[in-house]
Order: structure tokens, then C-alpha cells, then sequence
């Protein structure tokens, strides 16, 4: 910190959780007094080719900023707000929507310029800037970050708020072994979620295998080949409609509705055949949510989200015997094969 900067003290509570050395001050006392922390344009307008980049939340995630897809606005724009235009080593942070997302400005966007959703802290140097990143992504920061803007109806971070936040400081030598550390374990993190995504890509491919091996009756060849007598899919039909028919839960039973539809593609003992020909399909339904009786009771209720080709152990929402009633919602039994029918997707379907 530059000797002409007054540094404030935290509350002697929250100083004395600090190690020996350290202290705590605001934020604002970390950075250049010519330029304070501020937001950034309000209203971008159209996006301009040509024109000048200009950082967003949705740029900022996994504690770094994102070039891949920025919006351009234009240079009669961008010169209204010059006081947040960004350099190399400025730290950002989202303070609307997704408040809390830290990340540090690269070279490539160099005298680029942010949205009114982020806020821009130019560190007294460079040097301090990743010590500010790591300190605004701490639990203890985000928790306080958190508290902040808690009861509001959408999540804004005041920037009065924020140049007031209390952030820990160590003495220079330790903060640069502490940032060294932190980005040593940030790569190792990074190489392990590599790791982890090719083995997703490898599970998905190696599922949708056993599933086209399965479902095309590769999997039971040679189980076949030892079952002259096994019941054959059209017997499983007849059978199905039979135990319908003496149930009466179906309509009349009609020929097309006992046989399948021979395959050549298909084992000669497979047929294909319509889902309402071997399982009964109806719709759930939801509640209405403006009546608060028919939320919060101890009936599951499953939401297409938590319909993810997965075996559904339990739900995050429940409903009422009054909100059953009232809807058209259906209780189902266990082992009942749910599939989305609403959202885009990865949920549909």
C-alpha cells in the first residue's frame, strides 16, 4: 500500500481472527484514489461490430474473465463512461444477478469497458490485484457479500457497500507465497475438472453403447441361442392385453393392439410396439403456487429438472393432500418411468 493512503482498522473483533501482521481495511483503501470503484455503462444498446468490448457478467465465471463472447458497444458510448474503462490487472466484480463473481482483466482487454452489472477496482498496484481477487472469492467475503444484499428483491451490491467491505491484508512477501499457492492449486483443480469432463464424454459414449446394444437385442444373442422356449414379445403383448382385458382398464381389445410390428433389424422373437401397448401414460400436474396450503407437505412432487435419466430417490419440492386434490397431480408407485415433456434442452426428453 502507497504510504499516502489511510489505511482503517476492522473492529478490534474481527482484526484480533487475523494472524499477527495482518490487518483488515475497505476495500476502497486498496485502491488508486484517482480512480475509484465504480459501475459501468447502464444501457449498452445495440451491439456494435466494430465497436469497442465490454464486459458482462455472464464474461466473468470460474474466478477469471472470458473473451470468448463479449458484446461491442460503440465508441460514442464508451467515451460517456471513461471513468470505467479497464486495464491489465483490474479486478471485477458482478454486483447484479449472480453477485460475488470475481475475476482479473487480461492484457487482451486492455481499455475495454464493463456493464452497470459489474464494478471495476483499479489496486493501488498491480502486484495487489490478485491478493483482492482471492480475498473477494473467500468464504468469508462472499458470506459477507451475501448479508449485504439479503431481503432485497433482486441481488444488487451497493457500491457504497462494497468500498466499505472489510478485506483482510497480509504483509506483500506473504501475500505473493499465498497467491503463488492459491494458483498452483487453481491449475491442479483446473487439469482435475479436465480429467473429470473426458471421463463424462467417455461414460455418455460408453452408456449410449450398452444402451443401442441392449435395445437392439445384441446384448442377448448368445442368451437366446440357449432359450428355444422363452416367450416370445408378441405372447407378452397377448398377455399384457389379456390381463387388461380382465382388469378392464383398457378399451375394447382390438387385433393392432396385441401384436407388434415384426423388425428385421430386431431379433426374430422381438417385435416393436406403441409404449400404450405394454405401460398406462398419463400427464402430472402442478399445483397452483399462489395457493401456499398446497406447497410444503410430505407428498413428493417431481419436477422436470430432477428428470435427468437417473433413478429419482427423492425431490426437492413436496405438496399437500389439498394441493392433490386440487390439481392434477397424480400419486404414482414406485418404478413408474417418468420422461420431461416441457423445456429446452437438456430437459425435454
Amino acid at each position: 500500500m502507497s504510504a499516502d493512503r489511510t489505511v482503517t482498522l476492522a473492529a478490534p473483533s474481527v482484526a484480533s481472527e487475523l494472524p499477527e501482521g495482518w490487518l483488515a481495511c475497505p476495500l476502497d483503501d486498496l485502491t488508486l484514489p484517482s480512480t475509484p470503484i465504480c459501475y459501468g455503462v447502464l444501457k449498452p444498446g445495440p451491439p456494435v461490430a466494430s465497436g469497442v468490448p465490454m464486459l458482462r457478467v455472464k464474461d466473468v465465471y470460474d474466478g477469471s474473465v472470458h473473451c470468448s463472447d463479449l458484446l461491442r458497444i460503440s465508441h460514442a458510448l464508451d467515451a460517456e463512461y471513461p471513468r470505467s474503462r479497464v486495464l491489465e490487472g483490474d479486478v471485477v466484480i458482478s454486483v447484479q444477478g449472480s453477485v460475488g463473481r470475481v475475476g482479473i482483466v487480461p492484457q487482451a482487454l486492455d481499455c475495454a469497458n464493463i456493464s452497470r452489472t459489474l464494478a471495476r477496482i483499479r489496486p493501488l498496484s498491480k502486484a495487489l490485484g490478485p491478493w483482492i481477487a482471492a480475498a473477494l472469492t473467500s468464504p468469508q467475503i462472499q458470506l459477507a457479500i451475501r448479508e449485504e444484499i439479503g431481503g432485497t428483491t433482486r441481488d444488487s451490491l451497493n457500491i457504497r457497500d462494497l468500498r466499505r467491505l472489510e478485506v483482510p491484508c497480509a504483509p506483500a512477501a506473504e501475500q505473493e507465497r499465498l497467491v503463488g499457492a492459491l494458483s498452483a492449486i487453481a491449475s491442479r483443480l483446473s487439469s482435475a475438472q479436465d480429467l473429470l469432463e473426458s471421463a463424462r464424454v467417455t461414460l455418455a459414449r460408453l452408456r449410449e453403447a450398452v444402451l443401442l446394444a441392449a435395445c437392439s437385442g445384441a446384448r442377448t444373442r448368445e442368451w437366446r441361442t440357449h432359450q428355444h422356449a422363452a416367450e416370445s414379445a408378441n405372447g407378452i403383448l397377448r398377455r399384457i392385453a389379456d390381463a387388461r382385458r380382465r382388469k378392464s382398464q383398457s378399451k375394447s381389445s382390438r387385433e393392432v393392439d396385441v401384436v407388434g410390428e415384426a423388425d428385421p433389424e430386431l431379433p426374430g422373437t422381438w417385435v416393436r410396439c406403441r409404449i400404450d401397448q405394454v405401460a398406462a401414460v398419463s400427464l402430472g400436474g402442478t399445483p397452483s403456487r399462489q395457493s401456499q396450503e398446497y406447497w410444503g407437505g410430505d407428498i413428493p412432487w417431481v419436477s422436470s429438472g430432477e428428470v435427468a435419466n437417473c433413478r429419482i430417490a427423492t425431490t426437492q419440492e413436496r405438496i399437500t393432500q389439498a394441493g392433490l386434490e386440487n390439481s392434477n397431480a397424480k400419486l404414482y408407485p414406485s418404478g413408474t418411468v417418468l420422461i420431461a415433456m416441457i423445456g429446452e434442452g437438456k430437459t425435454r426428453g
